[in-house]
C-alpha cells in the first residue's frame, strides 16, 4: 500500500493534537478540563451547540451505565470577566464527547 503525503502527516497530527490536549488540562488535586476549552479545541464556536454534544454524551455514558456524576461537574466561572456556565470534565468525558462531536469540526481551531 502506498503512503500518501496527508498519511504521512498523520502522527505529527495526533502528537501536536495531544499536546494541545494536555495544555488545557487543570490541576487542583485531580487534572480536569473545561468544556468550553474543549470546544475550541474542536472546533467549536457556539456554546450552545456544543452544550447538545456535552447533553448527547452525557446520555450515551448513563445508558452505558457510566457515572456521569463523576465526569461532568456543571459550575460557573469567570472568563474574561463575566460569569459563564461551563462544565468540569475527567479525561474520559473530553474522549466521550469528542467521539460525539462532528468529526468535520474536530480540531480544527
Amino acid at each position: 500500500m502506498v503512503e500518501s503525503d496527508s498519511d504521512s502527516r498523520l502522527p505529527g497530527l495526533f502528537e501536536e493534537a495531544a499536546e494541545t490536549f494536555e495544555g488545557l488540562a487543570k490541576a487542583n488535586g485531580t487534572r480536569i478540563w473545561w468544556a468550553r476549552d474543549l470546544m475550541t479545541f474542536l472546533g467549536y464556536t457556539d456554546w450552545p451547540a456544543f452544550k447538545k454534544v456535552i447533553n448527547k454524551t452525557i446520555s450515551v455514558c448513563a445508558l452505558l451505565n457510566i457515572k456521569v456524576l463523576e465526569m461532568f461537574h456543571e459550575e460557573n466561572r469567570e472568563i474574561d470577566g463575566k460569569m459563564l456556565e461551563d462544565i468540569r470534565l475527567t479525561r474520559s468525558a473530553c474522549f466521550m464527547t469528542t467521539f460525539n462531536a462532528d468529526p468535520k469540526m474536530c480540531c480544527s481551531a
